[in-house]
């Protein structure tokens, strides 16, 4: 007797020993007749090991269970709880949790239409060095984990099945022919035989060139052999769930869509794990990725690549505080799953992961919940390129940053978007960071907030200018970065053509060798952009590099030497640092640069005013030791000196106060160049009163006062004086800030030129007669006032009586 057992999609036939053996002899019989006449059917094995001393091919698909050893070595397929802190093996319930599929590398949802060949809309992936390149496209149903070819359960995380490809009718596979139907067996001609035709799950023959068809037909009619592989879920295909339901795939090197291909995890012979598997995720690799809702377990405590970790997403809402799906990997993130939303817990983590080969673009929006005081970050892995294009949002309350550890994290805002992160940086690797223009245009690509961290953070991969919508791109550094102790840092190379936009209160730093890679130029709208570490090996910008300053200030890094050009913009420009620029141009024209300031920070107010700001770098940073191989200062020119020790002579300048150094200096004909003097602490590099401040009751004249104008050569300026003495009228000294902060408004500065090319700022603790006659005047224009007041009113009275 035959009793029909219906579960699901499954249609499971359980016969008495003797019937099941007499039906499965006259189907093989009849399958082998109909194999003569024409091209036989791919066969497929897939399973966790086969062995040499189980039954043989005829027994195993029409007589026997096989006989399954257990290896120490065994690669079962596993699951995690959902709180991530323990795993096990997938059980072996009558649940559909595992597939074959291959990657199409047109990477495109289809919709089947069973009147027409789509069979042209695959393109299977055939490289073997991009496994998971595409989008994973199904051949099977889900099927059963914890069974084998006869029908036998096999323990919990095994799986042995058998599977053949042919067209309905003929037996063949779709080899191009003109027939309509096509049909996937698992396990034929035994007792758990599972048939499926359309992957719809409805275990019905229907006419029509179905999906199973078309993709078929695209993998025989490949250019090549293209590569198969398994993916598992953890949970069955009627509850997936976006961000608590988990799968994996396993790809390798020797699985191709030919017939009689083995598919084994493991070696029949030794129980080792075979050759060239590979995984969409590698769990191994990645063993602090944290995953669950416990918010501290890790992969690396469960050291298994078989086990269930990318969350299935499908474009939908996903939330990953640890109150729903917590900490989650998602991988393949596209068009097709975009327009979701997924919120990301305070203190969670949401790892993206785009493989070798792939370019996955995901439109939605990416929040942060800004919950509590924990950091809602992004990890970037995998060694292909994920582009994001809809609302991303980490920065603020969180200080949620971007980890990419691997491959490229594109920020590609469509117009309307905004994209935030606190900052970015990479634990490991050389990945790549690129900014797109193509949805924005000129608009603001990405903000780094620096809003709560405490520390100056590096990225220290590629940076790439990208996009097809105008020639900038622009990053904002945001004002939570106005100390040197919070800035970004870009140690490795620029690449692109486009002009980098900086904008933002805060600093970039660039460190990296963009020599022959960056061709552009770059554009400072706020803030401060640094050039160089500090160390001589820092940042190679090409000569060709052209600096615009509308806003903020140009740093040249301690050590660092440039020949690139610097001009000034729209706005309030700065240039300094302590470092060496092959030439600038201070003054007020178009294109001259506004300011020059010795050392780091931001001396005075990015308004027109020139009053001094507390806006600048720690202790001794704010003092520098600037060089302008060739220096010109014209008319309306502004050098910002600043001194942190009241103690003269030339063996203080760039220590205990600013010089600014050059081989070759040229002023403006009958024009002077303003000096603001401002006075900070050496502690901390805010305005106030300097170290050995009680100096101002002392007098610094001639070669005893302060080297501001060091002359590398020896030579006169242009348009300067030519022999030692006052030089006093070439300038217009402005010491209003200073005076303020050490409460002494009666000392008197000068500048002095010692005939050899430097010039020196001097002080008089007792002002000058010039100064004893302005002040006199000060007190005496009240009385003259009062007398003039008398007068007038006298005349007033005398027409009055008259």
């Amino acid at each position: 007797m035959t009793q029909l057992v219906f579960e699901g999609n499954i249609v499971v036939a359980q016969m008495s020993r003797c019937l099941k053996y007499s039906a499965s002899i006259f189907l093989f019989v009849l399958i082998f007749a109909m194999d003569v006449q024409g091209q036989a059917p791919i066969n497929i094995k897939w399973g966790v090991h086969d062995h040499s001393s189980a039954p043989s091919d005829f027994q195993r698909n029409f007589f026997a269970s096989p006989a399954w050893t257990s290896l120490a070595d065994v690669q079962e397929i596993s699951e995690l709880t959902l709180s991530g802190a323990s795993s096990s093996f997938i059980p072996a319930a009558d649940q559909n949790l595992i597939e074959l599929g291959f990657f199409d590398t047109d990477n495109a949802a289809n919709t089947e239409n069973t009147s027409a060949d789509q069979s042209s809309d695959y393109t299977p992936n055939t490289s073997s060095s991009t496994l998971f390149r595409g989008r994973w496209t199904p051949i099977t149903n889900l099927t059963k984990i914890g069974y084998d070819y006869g029908g036998e359960s096999i323990g919990d995380g095994l799986f042995w099945f058998n599977t053949r490809f042919a067209q309905d009718g003929s037996v063949n596979v779709n080899d191009n022919g003109d027939a309509t139907e096509s049909e996937v067996q698992i396990n034929p001609g035994t007792s758990n035989q599972l048939l499926f035709d359309e992957l719809d799950g409805d275990n019905s023959q229907s006419i029509g060139k179905n999906a199973l068809w078309d993709r078929t037909k695209a993998l025989v009619g490949a250019s090549s052999d293209p590569y198969i592989g398994i993916r598992f879920y953890d949970a069955p295909s009627n509850s997936l769930v976006n961000g608590t339901t988990r799968y994996n795939t396993i790809m390798n090197t020797n699985w191709t869509f030919t017939d009689g291909e083995l598919m084994y995890l493991q070696e029949p012979a030794t129980g080792a794990e075979a050759s060239g598997m590979d995984f969409e995720f590698k769990n191994s690799d990645y063993s602090t990725t944290r995953i669950g809702t416990d918010g501290s377990s890790t992969l690396g405590d469960h050291n298994n690549n078989y086990l269930a970790t990318i969350a299935y997403y499908d474009g939908g809402s996903m939330d990953i505080r640890n109150s729903s799906a917590g900490d989650v990997i998602v991988s393949g993130m596209h068009k097709d799953s975009g327009g979701g939303e997924i919120t990301v817990g305070d203190d969670n983590t949401l790892t993206i992961n785009s493989t070798n080969g792939n370019t996955f673009d995901f439109s939605g929006d990416i929040w942060s919940a800004s919950d509590g005081a924990g950091a809602s970050s992004l990890i970037k892995t995998g060694d292909g390129e994920q582009i994001l294009t809809g609302n991303v949002n980490l920065a603020g309350a969180s200080s949620g940053w971007a980890d990419i550890l691997e491959g490229t994290l594109t920020f590609n805002p469509d117009l309307g978007k905004t994209q935030s992160v606190e900052y970015v940086k990479n634990s490991s690797g050389t990945p790549t960071l690129k900014l797109d223009n193509t949805g924005i245009g000129s608009g603001q690509i990405v903000e780094l907030g620096f809003a709560n961290t405490t520390s100056a953070q590096t990225f220290s991969g590629g940076v790439t200018l990208g996009g097809s919508n105008g020639t900038s791109n622009k990053i904002k550094i945001a004002s939570g970065a106005t100390d040197y102790s919070k800035e970004q840092i870009f140690s490795g190379a620029i690449t692109g053509g486009n002009t980098l936009v900086k904008d933002g209160a805060g600093r970039l730093v660039l460190t990296g060798d963009s020599t022959s890679s960056f061709t552009g130029n770059i554009t400072v709208d706020d803030g401060t952009l640094v050039i160089g570490n500090g160390s001589g090996d820092g940042s190679n910008l090409d000569s060709d590099n052209t600096i615009t300053i509308n806003k903020g200030k140009l740093e040249i890094a301690d050590n660092e030497s440039v020949t690139l050009t610097a001009q000034g913009g729209t706005g309030k420009s700065i240039i300094g640092g302590k470092g060496t620029i092959a030439a600038a141009t201070i003054g007020n024209g178009a294109g001259e640069i506004d300011y020059i300031s010795p050392g780091r920070g931001i001396t005075s107010s990015l308004t027109p005013s020139q009053k001094a700001v507390d806006y600048d770098a720690s202790g001794s940073d704010s003092i520098g030791d600037f060089t302008v191989t060739s220096l010109t200062l014209n008319g309306g020119s502004v050098y910002d000196w600043q001194i942190d020790d009241f103690t003269g002579g030339a063996g203080n300048a760039g220590s205990k106060y600013d010089v600014l150094k050059f081989n070759s200096l040229s002023f403006e004909s009958g024009q002077q160049v303003n000096i603001n003097i401002m006075a900070i602490r050496d502690s901390n590099g805010t305005a106030g009163y300097p170290d050995n401040g009680a100096n101002i009751l002392n007098s610094y004249a001639n070669t005893s006062g302060f080297l501001f104008l060091d002359s590398q050569s020896g030579s006169h300026a242009t348009n300067g004086p030519t022999s030692a003495g006052d030089a006093s009228s070439y300038f217009n000294i402005r010491s209003d800030d200073f005076s303020y902060n050490v409460g002494n408004w009666y000392g008197d500065w000068g500048v002095y030129y010692d005939g050899s090319g430097d010039f020196y700022l001097t002080y008089s603790a007792v002002p000058e007669p010039s100064t004893y006659v302005m002040v006199t005047g000060l007190f005496l224009l009240p009385g003259w006032r009062w007398i003039r007041r008398l007068r007038a009113n006298g005349k007033e009275s005398e027409k009055t009586e008259a």
